[in-house]
């Protein structure tokens, strides 16, 4: 989606919010009884996926969620605008 007042590329979040660059954004995935939850500061927008930096990325067994593994990963993450949401600091 295109603001045209100032010609500036614009996506929505799961909730119906503009994303905003700078601002932190989640998601989750599961697969196999293990949760992953993705942490991340969006630096980019691109047609309809946004590009998280600064990731933290949370690991949970579905039945431990008291035993969570964090990591650090040093790459970013581009995934579609309507599958995030945004975090309060």
């Amino acid at each position: 989606m295109e603001n045209l007042n100032n010609n500036r590329k614009m996506a929505i979040d799961a909730t119906g919010k503009e994303i905003i660059i700078g601002q932190k954004y989640g998601y989750s995935k599961q697969s196999n009884g293990i949760t992953n939850v993705i942490i991340g500061t969006a630096c980019k927008i691109n047609d309809q996926k946004v590009t998280l930096e600064n990731i933290q990325e949370k690991t949970y067994l579905y039945i431990d969620v008291n035993n969570e593994k964090i990591s650090y990963p040093k790459n970013k993450r581009s995934i579609f605008s309507l599958q995030i949401f945004h975090i309060n600091d």
